[in-house]
């Protein structure tokens, strides 16, 4: 099930419970200190955000998470942007693709020019990509 649901600074992350599988698969993520250190982190990160939550979940479970924001991007200036996502291996792919399709779609009904996100290249080294909007 897809869903998204709007939240405000201090209301609870939704996707907290893909935050170990992402600290186990990622080694970059324990470069950040102890699964306790990082979880807080990325929680307060989130959780002090007006965003939109991204949540896909399967017989009850959080299979993928991503969190979209407006963002002040040095580059291309206020555009809605991923801040944070993941997606237990075997749900990839299909649930990647249909969150950067919600982001476009709510970019462009919202009047934005432009969506960022990032890429994961391979340990360390990430890409943001930035898509243009285009609103034909």
């Amino acid at each position: 099930m897809f869903e998204v649901v709007q939240r405000t600074p201090g209301q609870p992350c939704l996707g907290a419970s893909l935050i170990p599988a992402g600290y186990a698969e990622f080694p970059e993520f324990r470069e950040g200190g102890t699964l306790e250190q990082v979880t807080s982190r990325l929680r307060e990160a989130m959780e002090s955000l007006d965003r939109y939550e991204l949540v896909v979940s399967e017989r009850g479970a959080v299979v993928g998470y991503a969190c979209a924001a407006l963002d002040e991007d040095l580059h291309v200036g206020l555009c809605l942007t991923l801040q944070w996502q993941y997606v237990l291996p075997e749900y990839r792919g299909a649930v990647g693709r249909e969150f950067v399709r919600w982001l476009l779609r709510k970019a462009r009904s919202s009047g934005l020019k432009h969506v960022a996100y990032s890429h994961r290249i391979n340990q360390g080294h990430y890409a943001i990509k930035y898509r243009r909007i285009s609103n034909g």
